[in-house]
């Protein structure tokens, strides 16, 4: 069956036309008029409808089941997971660059160690500027070192050119100084200044060593002049050190012996170990009387001297560096003083 309006097949039983809207014989036979007691609505407008006025299309119990696929919305783009750009691998030409920036670094840094080292070596050869306070570097040395051995010509001839020199220290010992001599009275020993002389003094059975506590020397040659006041012996201490007692000492006396003393500590206990001792012409004898007294260190080889004149020579490998100062030795008088002036020092 057609609709009697817009002429379309209608759905069977339908009551209602699906294209115009126009009831079907079926809608009045169902609600009991009559097909000529309704006007027949008009055809729809084409323009746009009123929306405060239900159009035909608005009764069509169809609309809601047919969708138009032309004013749908249309479905949302798929989403993509996003990764992140790939990382352009290094161009070899920064590769270059990099390595070459490496190698600069690396290159410093050796010169620099190179120039560390070459320093460092230099300063350990240099020795103790006059009047610096070195003594702690002043220890014994167990290391074997070259025998030096001094004949009476090589040990004469060497004094005599290394006096002829200018001495690192020429102290007249009137008054103290920047060396740090001892200057101090205790009851049996004493180091003090007097009358333009340095003077050191010891009570019976004691001696009393008097150092120059910033002074620290290796190879030397110390000379001073002494006058024995009063008593028996005097002389000069080297490579000492005066924080633990250890010293070689070199002593003449008024007798016109001598003797070179290695002062060590056995046991705990202090002990004089003679390493020389005799007697010369050379030495003047009597107090009162000007003796120059020297001593020559040179590696292991130790010489000694009084006026000028060799005395004799050893070897010994103690000590290797420490203090110098002077020393009087009361055995056997009661009571002994000597007075010190002109000390002279040179480093070989």
């Amino acid at each position: 069956m057609d609709c009697t309006s817009c002429h379309q097949q209608l759905p069977l039983k339908a009551k209602v036309c699906p294209n115009c809207g126009t009831p079907t014989s079926a809608y009045y036979e169902a609600s009991g008029t009559s097909s000529e007691a309704h006007t027949l609505p008009s055809a729809p407008s084409r323009g746009m409808p009123n929306s405060n006025t239900p159009s035909t299309l608005d009764m069509n119990p169809y609309r809601d089941a047919v969708s138009n696929p032309y004013t749908s919305a249309p479905p949302p783009p798929p989403q993509y997971a996003t990764n992140p750009p790939p990382v352009s691998p290094m161009s070899p030409a920064k590769k270059r660059v990099g390595w070459n920036v490496v190698a600069s670094v690396l290159a410093l840094v050796l010169i620099g160690a190179g120039i560390f080292i070459f320093l460092s070596k230099s300063g350990s050869n240099a020795g103790p500027l006059p009047g610096q306070n070195t003594s702690n570097s002043s220890t014994t040395s167990t290391q074997s070192t070259s025998t030096i051995k001094l004949s009476a010509s090589t040990a004469q001839k060497l004094y005599d050119t290394t006096i002829s020199s200018s001495p690192l220290m020429n102290e007249d010992l009137g008054a103290p100084d920047s060396y740090g001599w001892d200057h101090q009275a205790q009851a049996n020993t004493s180091c003090t200044f007097s009358g333009g002389a340095y003077h050191a003094q010891a009570k019976p059975r004691y001696f009393s060593p008097c150092y120059a506590s910033a002074t620290n020397f290796s190879d030397l040659l110390l000379q001073v002049q002494m006058t024995v006041v009063s008593g028996h012996s005097g002389g000069v201490v080297f490579r000492a050190d005066d924080t633990k007692d250890y010293e070689y000492q070199f002593r003449i006396s008024t007798d016109g012996t001598y003797i070179l003393n290695k002062y060590v500590l056995e046991y705990g206990k202090p002990a004089s170990k003679p390493l020389l001792s005799g007697s010369s012409p050379a030495i003047i004898k009597g107090t009162n009387q000007p003796n120059l007294v020297a001593v020559l260190a040179q590696g292991n080889a130790i010489a000694v001297y009084v006026n000028k004149k060799y005395l004799a020579a050893t070897n010994d490998t103690t000590y290797q560096q420490g203090q110098i100062g002077v020393y009087v030795d009361s055995d056997p008088s009661p009571v002994v003083d000597a007075a010190f002036t002109k000390l002279q020092v040179w480093r070989l």
